[in-house]
């Protein structure tokens, strides 16, 4: 007897891809809500805007800086002091030699809540070019921590975003080549037209004559115009409806070819009929 083949044999090739990320379809098979995908778009490109613009001065200062090895000669406390609270900040005073030039000994004017480095340590002091005096260290934590997380936060948002946005597009293709039937419309939801009042039909029955209200509505599912009657009253509602345009008319949305019930319930049925 054969040996009925193992799941995830073949290395993993024939594993199902993933159709929903926490419930929501992203093959195609439902639609995704448009509301959705601007919610949690405008979640991840500001986080990605913000993480560039945080981080854009330090990587250009980066890209176009001289560099050379230096120490930490030791910590500059500085205190900010326009208002109450009092700030305290703290610089490197930073012992390096640039290229072709004397050693130097510069308080770096990147000034910060806590101390870049220990006094004694060993560093790599960056500063524009012919600009020795403007010296800085730049570090991970420091510089571009918060960036690079804001940025992960962010890519990962408008990922999603983008994975959402391609579902949408995939249901309306599917949709359009027919296969995938269109999402029913909700049952029970009706709705109330007001019809233009358009005549008064009088029948003869054997019981005696029947008047029959007629009105004329513009139906909102389809725009179409629908000519509606009233039950057979076994009174004349004329004197009642004298003053009177329009009536109701309630409608189930799913079927405006359907059944309908026009509202005469304000109607009296005069003594002696």
């Amino acid at each position: 007897m054969a040996e009925a083949a193992r799941p995830g044999a073949g290395g993993g090739r024939d594993r199902a891809k993933p159709t929903t990320i926490n419930g929501i379809p992203i093959d195609g098979s439902a639609p995704v809500p448009g509301s959705l995908i601007v919610t949690i778009a405008a979640i991840g490109l500001p986080m990605l805007l913000g993480a560039a613009w945080l981080a854009h001065e330090d990587l250009l200062f980066l890209l176009s800086a001289d560099s050379a090895s230096g120490r930490v000669a030791r910590i500059t406390a500085i205190e900010d002091r326009p208002r109450p609270p009092i700030r305290t900040t703290y610089a490197p005073e930073l012992v390096f030699t640039p290229r072709g030039s004397a050693e130097l000994r510069v308080v770096s004017p990147d000034a910060r809540r806590e101390a870049c480095c220990d006094v004694g340590e060993a560093v790599t002091v960056r500063f524009p070019p012919g600009e020795p005096q403007r010296a800085r260290v730049l570090g991970f934590a420091q510089d571009f921590a918060v960036p690079t997380f804001l940025g992960g936060f962010g890519l990962v948002w408008t990922s999603l975003a983008a994975v959402l946005m391609r579902a949408r597009w995939r249901h309306g293709r599917r949709l359009a080549r027919g296969e995938i039937a269109p999402e029913p419309p909700e049952a029970g939801a009706a709705v109330v037209v007001t019809a233009h009042l358009a005549g008064l039909r009088r029948e003869d029955a054997p019981a005696g004559p029947r008047w029959v209200v007629q009105a004329r509505g513009i139906l909102p599912m389809t725009g179409a115009v629908r000519i509606f009657e009233g039950p057979p009253l076994p009174f004349d509602p004329t004197p009642q409806m004298g003053h009177m345009t329009t009536v109701q008319v309630r409608i189930e949305r799913t079927a405006p070819d359907g059944a309908y019930e026009m509202d005469l319930s304000f109607l009296r049925r005069p003594a002696g009929t």
